[in-house]
This record gives C-alpha cells, sequence and structure tokens, in this order.
C-alpha cells in the first residue's frame, strides 16, 4: 500500500515532515486521525522505526482504539509493542513499572470521583471542618486543580488565594496521606506523580527519553499544565515532538485545559514547524460556512477558513418553539419525518444540549413514543452500584490495602457484620498500624477486643471466601473469577431473590460486565488485572457508548466532543442557555469565547443535516418559567440560517396536540383597573398579538409595571426578536 496515496498536500507534508517538532493546526473534519495514522504506519514500514520507539496519545479510548485499527489496516499487522493510548492509560503503564522509585507499590488501585468523595468527606470529618462552610465539591476541584497545577499540599498554601487555602491544605495533605494507606491514585495522581518521578529519578526520565524517538499528540488544545509538563520532559532530548489541534475546539478550560499552550507552541520550540489542514471531508457546504461566521468572531486564534468540495446541502434550520416542551415535540417530529422520508436510521440522531438537566424533558417525550434512545454522559455504566459493587471485590482481592473497597461490600449482601463492628475494626487497624483487612485475618485479635461471636462468625466465612477467591484470581482467567465473585458472594442470588425489575436490570448489568471481561481477554490476552482494572478504572462514557445500538443519541455538547452523526439537532440556544450564564455573568470575554468554540463544536458534528432551536419560555432547574433572548450565537450566523417565523398566536395559551405534553397555561394577568385621567387605555396581558409602528407584528412575552402609557413589556416580534418597548408606541392590538 501506498501509505501517501489519497492523502492531500498538507496531509503529505505532515506525513513526511519527520523530525523536529511539528504543529498541524487541524480543523474540524479535515483528517487529523488520518494524518496521525498515516504518519505513525509511514514511520514503522518505510522509516523501519520500531514500534515500541513510537508513543501516541490521545484523550479517550475510543479515539486510541480508532487509532491503532488504522495503523493495523494500513501497516497489515498489529504490534502490541506500539503505545496508543490516553494520557492517563500511558502514566498507568509508566507507574505500574516505576512506582516503587516513589515509595509506592505497583498494586495501586485508582479511586474514581466517588471513591474521592468518600475519602475526602472522611477527611474533613477527622479534621473537625464544616461541610457547609467548606462543600466538598469545592475542596475536591480545589485539590484537582492544584494536581493539574502540580502544587504539592506543603505549597498548596503558597499558590493559591487565601481564601480557605489553610483548611483546603491541611485537607490535601491528610487525604494524599489516607490515598497512601490505600494504596490508591486518584486520575490526576497518575500524571501528577509520573512528572514527580521524572523530576525526582532523572535515570527514569532518561530512560524513557531514550525509548521515545517519537511522540505524537492528539488533540493538543486540550492539554493542561500537568500533562504539558509530562510532554516537554519526554520530548526535551529528541524533540521530535509532533502535535495535532485546533484551539477553536478547546472547550475544556473547565476541566483545567490550557489553550494558551497550543496557542504558544511556537515560543516553546522555535523550531517548529506550522501546518494547517483546512479541507473538510465530512460537512456540508452550508453547515460549514454557518461553523466558519460562527467561530471567526474570536479573537484568540490563529486565522484559518475550512472549505469543502461536498456540495452545500440543506441550510441549518432554525426552529422557534413555545417552551422546552414545544421544543422536544419538534425534534421528535422532525425525527420521525426524516426516519420515513428519508429512511434514516435513529443512530443517524443526536440531540444536542448545554446543560445535562435539559435532557429531561427529550427523555419524557422519546418514552411518550416509544423511541428507543441511550444517553451519554448521565450515570455511567462503571458508577452503577451493582458493577461497582463487583469491581470492589477484585479490586480487594488485588490491592488488600483498599479499605474502601473494603468497608463497600464488607456487608454485601447482608452477612452481619454491621456498622459497629466496622468502626471497631477501624479502630483495631489504627491502634495497630495494619490495614483492615489484614485486622480480618487476626481472629485471637478479635475474640480478645470482644466482637460478638455472631459478627466473628461471619468474618470467618468472610475471609474463607476471599481465601478462595484469591486461588481463583491466581489460577483462572478474569472473567471466570469475576463470575465466582457473583456466585461465591451470594450477590446474584440476593438480586435473584428479590423478583424486582429494577433487581433484574441490575443482573443484566452484570451480565454485561462479564461480556466486558472476556472481550478484554480476547483484546489482550495474557494481561492481568491490573491492566483490567485499569481499564475499567479510565473508562468514559464515551468509551461505552453502543456504536450500532438502533437508538437516538442524547448528550451535552461537551460529551459530543470528537463524535459525528448525520443529523444534529443543537436545543436551548438562549441566552443564560447557550451561552451558559456563568460566562454571561462574569463579563468576560474569554468566557464567552470559550461557550463560542463549544457551539462551533455543536455545529460542527452535523454531517448532512443540522437543526437549531430555541425557546421563548423555559423552566430551568424549578425556578419558575424564564424568558430569555435567543441566543447570541445564533445572531452570528442569521444569514447562514434558514428561519421559519411560525405565526405568533402559537405562543397563546393553548393546548399541545399530545395530552402527555400539555403546555400549561402562562399567567395572563389580565388588567382591568382604569387609570384615572385616561380616556380610552388598551390594557395588555401575556399571549396579545400587538403591533409596533416600527417592528411590526409581535407577542406579548411578559409585562413590567402598572397599566399605562409609560408600561413596559416584552414583545416578540417576528422581524427583530425580543425587545423591550413602552405601551405607548404600540398601534393597538
Amino acid at each position: 500500500m501506498n501509505l501517501l496515496e489519497n492523502l492531500n498536500k498538507e496531509q503529505k507534508e505532515a506525513v513526511l515532515h519527520l523530525d523536529g517538532p511539528v504543529l498541524v493546526i487541524a480543523g474540524a473534519g479535515s483528517g487529523k486521525t488520518r494524518v496521525l495514522s498515516h504518519r505513525v504506519a509511514y514511520l514503522i514500514k518505510e522509516k523501519k522505526v520500531e514500534p515500541y520507539n513510537i508513543l501516541a496519545v490521545t484523550f479517550t479510548n475510543k479515539a486510541a482504539r480508532e487509532m491503532r485499527e488504522r495503523i493495523v489496516s494500513l501497516l497489515g499487522f498489529d504490534s502490541p509493542a506500539l503505545w496508543i493510548s490516553t494520557f492517563h492509560s500511558s502514566c498507568v503503564r509508566i507507574l505500574r513499572r516505576e512506582i516503587e522509585k516513589l515509595n509506592l507499590t505497583s498494586n495501586f488501585v485508582i479511586f474514581d470521583t466517588s471513591e474521592q468523595k468518600t475519602l475526602i468527606r472522611e477527611t474533613m470529618k477527622e479534621l473537625n471542618i464544616n461541610e457547609k462552610l467548606l462543600p466538598y465539591q469545592v475542596v475536591m476541584s480545589k485539590i484537582s486543580k492544584a494536581k493539574n497545577d502540580l502544587v504539592t499540599p506543603e505549597n498548596y498554601a503558597n499558590h493559591f488565594s487565601p481564601q480557605f487555602s489553610d483548611r483546603i491544605s491541611d485537607i490535601y495533605s491528610m487525604y494524599q496521606k489516607k490515598l497512601k494507606q490505600n494504596n490508591a491514585l486518584d486520575f490526576d495522581d497518575l500524571i501528577f506523580f509520573v512528572v514527580r518521578l521524572f523530576e525526582k529519578c532523572p535515570e527514569v526520565l532518561e530512560k524513557y527519553q531514550r525509548l521515545f524517538h517519537y511522540i505524537l499528540i492528539d488533540e493538543y488544545q486540550d492539554i493542561n499544565n500537568a500533562q504539558y509538563r509530562l510532554i516537554k520532559n519526554l520530548a526535551a532530548k529528541r524533540r521530535n515532538l509532533f502535535v495535532v489541534g485546533d484551539e477553536d475546539q478547546s472547550i475544556y478550560a473547565f476541566r483545567g485545559a490550557n489553550m494558551d499552550i497550543i496557542l504558544n507552541f511556537e515560543q516553546d520550540f522555535h523550531e517548529a514547524h506550522v501546518i494547517k489542514l483546512q479541507q473538510n471531508y465530512r460537512y456540508t457546504g452550508s453547515i460549514l460556512g454557518a461553523a466558519n461566521e460562527l467561530v471567526k468572531r474570536n479573537q484568540r486564534r490563529r486565522h484559518k477558513e475550512l472549505w469543502t468540495r461536498k456540495d452545500d446541502g440543506k441550510k441549518p434550520f432554525c426552529q422557534e418553539a413555545v417552551d422546552e416542551r414545544d421544543e422536544a415535540l419538534f425534534v421528535i417530529d422532525k425525527i420521525k419525518e426524516l426516519s420515513g422520508k428519508e429512511h434514516r436510521k435513529l443512530s443517524d440522531f443526536v440531540i444536542l444540549y448545554r446543560t445535562n438537566a435539559q435532557s429531561r424533558v427529550f427523555e419524557e417525550a422519546l418514552m411518550a413514543e416509544g423511541l428507543p434512545y441511550q444517553i451519554v454522559g448521565g450515570l455511567k455504566f462503571y458508577d452503577r452500584k451493582e458493577i461497582k459493587d463487583i469491581l470492589a471485590y477484585v479490586r480487594l482481592l488485588w490491592n488488600p490495602s483498599d479499605s474502601i473497597s473494603l468497608k463497600r461490600i464488607i456487608n454485601v449482601p447482608a452477612r452481619g457484620i454491621g456498622d459497629k463492628t466496622l468502626e471497631k475494626l477501624d479502630e483495631f487497624a489504627l491502634e495497630t498500624n495494619r490495614n483492615v483487612f489484614e485486622v480480618l485475618k487476626d481472629i485471637d485479635l478479635l475474640k480478645e477486643r470482644k466482637i460478638p461471636p455472631k459478627a466473628l462468625n461471619a468474618i470467618s466465612d468472610f475471609m474463607d471466601f476471599m481465601g478462595n477467591l484469591h486461588k481463583i484470581m491466581e489460577e483462572e482467567s478474569i472473567s471466570r473469577l469475576i463470575e465466582e465473585v457473583m456466585k461465591q458472594s451470594g450477590y446474584i442470588k440476593s438480586l435473584h431473590d428479590q423478583n424486582s425489575v429494577e433487581a433484574i436490570t441490575r443482573i443484566e448489568n452484570l451480565e454485561e460486565l462479564l461480556k466486558v471481561a472476556q472481550e478484554f481477554e480476547y483484546n489482550y490476552p495474557g494481561s492481568g488485572i491490573d491492566e483490567f482494572l485499569s481499564t475499567t478504572s479510565l473508562a468514559s462514557d464515551v468509551d461505552m457508548m453502543e456504536d450500532a445500538k438502533e437508538s437516538i443519541t442524547l448528550m451535552t455538547v461537551h460529551s459530543a466532543k470528537g463524535l459525528e452523526y448525520p443529523v444534529v439537532f443543537v436545543t436551548g440556544l438562549e441566552e443564560g442557555i447557550f451561552p451558559h450564564a456563568r460566562s454571561i455573568n462574569t463579563g468576560s470575554d474569554k468566557d464567552i469565547e470559550e461557550e463560542r468554540r463549544l457551539a462551533y463544536v455543536a455545529l460542527t458534528r452535523a454531517m448532512e443535516d443540522l437543526y437549531l432551536s430555541h425557546a421563548w419560555r423555559r423552566t430551568v432547574y424549578g425556578t419558575g418559567a424564564e424568558y430569555n433572548e435567543p441566543s447570541r450565537f445564533l445572531g452570528d450566523i442569521v444569514d447562514y440560517v434558514e428561519r421559519k417565523v411560525e405565526d405568533k398566536d402559537l405562543f397563546v395559551s393553548k393546548p399541545s396536540k399530545r395530552e402527555f405534553f400539555d403546555v400549561k397555561t402562562v399567567n395572563p394577568e389580565v388588567i382591568t383597573k382604569n387609570q384615572k385621567g385616561s380616556s380610552k387605555l388598551t390594557y395588555y396581558r401575556k399571549g396579545d398579538i400587538v403591533k409596533h409602528k416600527e417592528f411590526g407584528k409581535g407577542n406579548v412575552m411578559n409585562i413590567i409595571g402598572q397599566a399605562g402609557p409609560e408600561q413596559i413589556l416584552l414583545v416578540s416580534f417576528q422581524t427583530v426578536g425580543l425587545k423591550k418597548v413602552e405601551a405607548k408606541s404600540l398601534l393597538g392590538k
């Protein structure tokens, strides 16, 4: 195979420019994965670079799998020695080999968000810190930011604002000690500890600098400060760093991503070669035109103009809805229409929204119509109780120091080991400087400290059972171990005994976990429990998506990054929703620019058909109806969008066409009081159709102040949208 065949001029340049730092600015749909894959294949096939001398890093397991599949297809063979993975997976792999140099052990487990929360709340309780004054969510966020900025507990107070810094420094310090006691790392630790390892042990850094001759980084616009330091250390010797990114798609500042890193690439690497990929292969001309027009209004970006040889296709369509229910009906009706007329599959459709809270109304509408759907970004598969329970057994077998997993399952299903017994076990562990699992082995100590006979028998049975499982772990496959955990623990039996719909669903989820284990064994032969646990800990909601499932997908725009669909609905395009109120309230151009980039990402998920919608009133977070102007982003692309202006009588309260989605009456607030001295006055109410001498016909959305000529009305005009006008400026109803 000619590896340069079917590449455009810029793509070929990116593949062939092998030595020194290279920055590829890759616009949406411009073939960045193709470039990365062909470059790796070219290095191996044409330049005879050993696969283990190449490190390719991206941000999701799904993207890493796709890249590996493409490279295998190009080469005609697979090479397990090739490092293609996420940042976190690469760091886990390094730490499994090297972490003992930091006085930790290689059988560490990775704590997810819920386990972090448990440990932080436990820490705050021991330090007598009131959660009402300092919520644990704030603490988790502050500690995460500190680790992303490579700030240790000892230096925390010197790096951050004085508010709560002493308290958070104390929590951070004790939290890290507790992680060590559990032989656990959190997600942020994975990169934090590798950077520390490289900087504390230069010989280890030199080992990996010698190993990786070529380093390729995908989605470079999304890296944070810790990832940047990691990359810079690894590339310092050979400087063969190839990064691909697009600042127009930088949308993760809230996670610590620093867009300045990609903007400053040429300052960091003065000899850098910069290539722009601007030919788009996925979207129609009309969608691309709207996206270009939107994002070019941002100031902090490199100039580029995506273009395509594809036809213009249909113009993006903007729907004005009465409220969120009317908006959902429009989306569902359009899906049914396109499914029938154009024979679209349900998996061709995705409904995007700014926040997860907006999904409920779409779920209700889809359920009412009997249409199957999957939500990405809701409760993750690995966050489900039954999955966490069974994996907690496996984690404890692998790492007996993991007291969080032990406490989770020691009495699940119920064995007669209650909270009081657990408190005593914690005390004994603290007194004897051992972990709780070691204390459980010391039956003489437990008898001496007067653990009740019933609990003592239950502990003895539990330890025998765990001993049996440990033998299975050493001799059998991972899937076999999980199967035996479910059976010998009594977990499956307890679910069968419940005989409820919820219990049946949990059993089905556990059957799916078995399939996951079997697929892991097939895809990664010879891998052990540690690799399996790392994979499950680092799996994202996008990784668990069912690509071929015949269902409509619902997700936030943030979750949709990197995905494309034939038909996309971008909903809730209103001021305060998208852009989000937080970004508006800061008054910062930087925040609004990030929201505009997020809107750009939303638009560029659509390959063929794009539908945009906004509602004139919306109930948000249960606070009652709000009236918001259409998003400024719609104004940015008004010339690129087809907009059907409905008869404004629709905005007068009336039943919708489906009883399930009944549009509730908006308080009419009919004004009947005459003002003294007025001859004849027209009184207005919400829903009235009015005329204005300049703006024409409009619909009264809200009323401010007392009746009279100076009364202010919020009116949605057909020509100019939402305006505040005085009653005296109207020509009447």
